[in-house]
């Protein structure tokens, strides 16, 4: 059970989870799974988008790894994750509404324990959600990020030494969290300007709440 996850597995740039739904609820409510299975990645920098984009994906064919469809765009400040003109899920099915409620918790609410204590729980693939090595030591696998790519975001490693082995690759380091991100669309090629998503994550309807 992966219980420490933290709002930075998401925004590593190579985070695969799945949500795990409880029985009574997907029996309660028409077209919801048992689990929804997603992938985040974040789009490399260019010089037209410096701050480089998250794109939230759904699991939709038998390839774990490969068949991920796009369902939109994760605010790595807030959580938040927004449909785009690409998205291929609609914001009224169950795994965008599920993904949403899920990574608004983490983000702004009461994080993974609020979300157990419902009888739902989220897991990760056994790979760091920033350089998507594989995960073996206990600790790694309860944060979902391995020790060198911990040291590399600023989060505390519980058994992290100075002659600790690097688990993980170094990668770029993450933004400034007090700079709002311009999240460009697929298609950079568009004259559309990209939008700019800044601020606290908007109350959910009723009907959404479902931890």
């Amino acid at each position: 059970m992966a219980s420490k996850l933290l709002k930075q597995f998401f925004t590593g740039g190579k985070s695969y989870f799945t949500v795990k739904v409880p029985e009574a609820f997907a029996s309660a409510h028409a077209g919801c799974n048992l689990h929804y299975t997603f992938r985040i990645e974040q789009a490399d920098p260019t010089e037209k988008y410096p701050n480089p984009a998250h794109f939230v994906k759904l699991l939709t064919g038998p390839n774990n790894t490969e068949d991920y469809t796009y369902m939109g765009i994760l605010n790595p400040q807030t959580g938040e994750v927004r449909a785009t003109r690409n998205s291929k899920i609609a914001e009224t099915a169950w795994s965008f509404r599920i993904v949403r409620r899920v990574l608004a918790q983490i983000f702004e609410g009461d994080g993974m324990p609020a979300i157990q204590a419902h009888g739902w729980d989220v897991d990760h693939m056994g790979r760091c959600g920033r350089c998507a090595r594989p995960l073996t030591v206990p600790e790694s696998i309860e944060l979902g990020i391995g020790p060198d790519c911990a040291d590399q975001m600023g989060i505390p490693y519980p058994t992290r030494t100075k002659t600790s082995k690097p688990r993980c690759r170094k990668v770029k380091p993450e933004l400034a969290p007090d700079k709002p991100v311009l999240l460009p669309e697929i298609d950079p090629a568009s004259d559309q300007e990209p939008p700019q998503i800044i601020g606290n994550l908007p109350a959910l309807p009723e009907d959404e709440v479902f931890f």
